[in-house]
């Protein structure tokens, strides 16, 4: 099961996976253009930073968001004009740069979702 969830702020934004049982949650800082990992305890909802957390992206994050499969994460950067993107460690829920990130994405990209589709 993925749960996904977007909060604007002026700081920031999350978007949250599940893995094997264990939660986690991804912050985007656009103060300092990084990524953030947290750890979810799923008794107490306390929150654990990830070791290699945090991971650089673009300039402005804006927003974030996880794929339905909970494989990989995305993120709008604003004034760098692009999206980085990161598959998730299926063993831990470290974010590792996909291969080509970032990818171009014209002018001042303020929004981000992702979507399965059937066939």
């Amino acid at each position: 099961m993925v749960l996904i969830s977007s909060v604007l702020g002026l700081l920031g934004c999350s978007a949250a996976s599940s893995s094997n049982a264990s939660y986690h949650m991804y912050v985007a800082n656009c103060v300092d253009s990084t990524v953030w990992t947290y750890t979810i305890d799923a008794k107490t909802g306390a929150l654990g930073q990830l070791t290699g957390s945090p991971v650089d992206a673009g300039l402005l994050l804006y927003s974030i968001t996880v794929t339905p499969s909970g494989k990989f994460v995305y993120v709008a950067n604003i004034n760098s004009n692009d999206i980085s993107a990161y598959a998730i460690n299926s063993s831990n829920g470290a974010l590792i740069p996909v291969t080509g990130s970032p990818f171009t994405a014209g002018t001042c990209p303020i929004a981000i979702t992702t979507t399965k589709m059937s066939h």
